[in-house]
């Protein structure tokens, strides 16, 4: 069994590299989404970057999905 395996079936380590990879792939999202956003309206505000900073992984797809649609940075996050 390869040495990765073992170490994420491990009770102990197990969860912290899940959770690492979690936050990766969150981190990987927000700074495609500030990337996309820069490239249409220019630079972020800093008030929308920390907003962006609290979303989760499937609030930022929203976000990234209004985007297409959006007229202003403000529009990401408005329902």
């Amino acid at each position: 069994m390869p040495i990765l395996e073992s170490v994420i079936d491990d009770k102990v380590f197990g969860p912290l590299i899940q959770q690492g990879r979690v936050e990766g792939r969150v981190e990987g999202q927000r700074d495609l989404l500030i990337a996309q956003i820069t490239e249409r309206f220019g630079s972020v505000p800093p008030a929308a970057r920390r907003r962006l900073a609290k979303l989760t992984s499937a609030e930022l797809q929203q976000a990234g999905r209004r985007l297409l649609k959006a007229q202003t940075v403000n529009d990401l996050f408005r329902a």
